[in-house]
């Protein structure tokens, strides 16, 4: 008999409110325009530093809900906000993140650097899209280091991939902004030999051919339905971590409890795992853990069938988008350590959110099994029918119960959406 097990998500539960962390910090203290800024940025910078991405796309989120911030603060708020999605992982909302910087300021080398790294940790599928970026922001500034530095590396790249239009015309692009107009020619030649209609080599070629100005190639946006990218996609579901009161209806909540309150020791297994040292914000992603997961014979979908709609529902979960749920319970001395929920481990599946549906009633403070934001040092104590949820990776562990007379029960599970294939 096979078991598979999903774990290290777990939960915590306070006030029927929204946690935004050192937002509210901010909200609180009053400050000039620049210097508000320049805090903000400093504080994003420091979460950074430690690994804490969801923390500094939580201030980056709310410095940018100030009002009257000039262009050039908003590009900056993207500029930052997308390197917190790129490192953690989160590709295309990165891109989107560094779209809006350049939306905001289309003449700033910067704006169109973050995007081309954006487009480039999305892997070598993307490198064109990379190579756009770079481009246009050497046609701002043909001295921009940064963009002149990535784009040198991506033309070896490309020369080592197999030909292709697309790689021929990125080549022909970099050839061009660079002046070398020959080698552009020869490059926008071979793609068009590949794609006779490829509109940008045919462009490109009229400009090196005639001694035109060379144009900015084409964006791609991130707005097409109907793009491979947009299963990337994710709404967005408040900052920090989001606590939604009565999640569901409460004979539903009653069912839920009733079946896991009941269910005999069979069908739960303990999982306990040891990290060793050094489990900290600093790349690890193992977790040091004790707790118990359901392995019932029958699963949690087919006794209850109307939980995924339920969840679904108070989460927002959205047409490309699964569910992926399991039950846990703490007993006295049940715990997990800090851990992000990333990366998930499956080659056709990535965590965007992990949520918790909290089923046990009674916790006080000091019965332990409060869940910890490490990111903000939020804690939570564990409330009756409460769904908490937070985008992933995010730090964050589970405290010790240290009561002999209470079960912590809970439904766990993560939102994902389908990872594109890499070729």
């Amino acid at each position: 008999i096979f078991f598979f097990f999903f774990f290290q998500a777990e939960d915590g539960i306070r006030d029927a409110q929204e946690s935004r962390g050192l937002g509210d910090v901010y909200k609180r203290q009053v400050f000039t325009m620049d210097t508000d800024l320049e805090s903000r940025c400093a504080a994003a910078d420091a979460a950074l530093s430690k690994g804490y991405f969801g923390r500094a796309a939580d201030i980056m989120a709310q410095a940018l809900e100030t009002p009257a911030l000039t262009p050039s603060a908003q590009a900056r708020c993207f500029r930052v906000l997308s390197l917190a999605r790129r490192q953690a992982g989160r590709s295309y909302e990165a891109i989107a993140a560094a779209q809006n910087s350049v939306r905001a300021q289309p003449n700033d080398p910067e704006a169109h650097h973050a995007e081309g790294l954006s487009w480039q940790s999305m892997g070598q599928r993307f490198t064109v899209e990379a190579v756009r970026c770079f481009v246009r922001g050497l046609c701002v500034d043909d001295g921009h280091c940064g963009c002149l530095f990535k784009l040198t590396d991506l033309v070896y790249v490309l020369q080592d991939q197999a030909p292709t239009c697309g790689g021929e015309y990125a080549q022909g692009l970099a050839w061009q902004v660079q002046g070398a107009d020959d080698d552009a020619a020869a490059c926008f030649k071979r793609a068009l030999e590949m794609d006779p209609s490829h509109s940008g080599a045919l462009r490109g070629l009229r400009e090196v051919e005639s001694g035109d100005c060379m144009r900015e190639p084409e964006t791609r946006w991130l707005n097409d339905p109907d793009d491979e990218l947009h299963t990337q996609w994710s709404p967005p579901r408040g900052r920090g971590i989001t606590v939604y009161p009565n999640a569901l209806n409460e004979e539903q909540a009653e069912q839920v409890g009733e079946l896991l309150e009941s269910a005999d020791a069979s069908c739960w297994t303990q999982i306990a795992t040891s990290a060793g040292a050094g489990c900290t914000a600093g790349g690890v992603k193992a977790a040091s853990m004790m707790f118990w997961v359901w392995s019932g014979a029958e699963s949690l979908e087919d006794q209850l069938p109307d939980l995924h709609d339920a969840l679904g529902s108070s989460l927002g979960v959205a047409a490309h988008e699964r569910i992926q749920l399991n039950a846990a319970m703490y007993t006295e001395g049940s715990f997990l350590d800090s851990h992000t929920d990333a990366p998930s481990g499956s080659e056709s599946w990535e965590r965007v959110r992990a949520f918790v549906l909290h089923l046990s009633s009674g916790f006080s403070h000091g019965d332990g099994g409060l869940f910890l934001d490490l990111e903000t040092g939020d804690e939570f104590v564990p409330q009756w029918n409460t769904l908490v949820s937070f985008d992933v990776p995010r730090w964050h562990a589970v405290t010790p119960v240290t009561s002999s007379k209470l079960k912590r029960f809970s439904i766990y599970g993560w939102i994902e959406v389908p990872k594109l294939k890499i070729l």
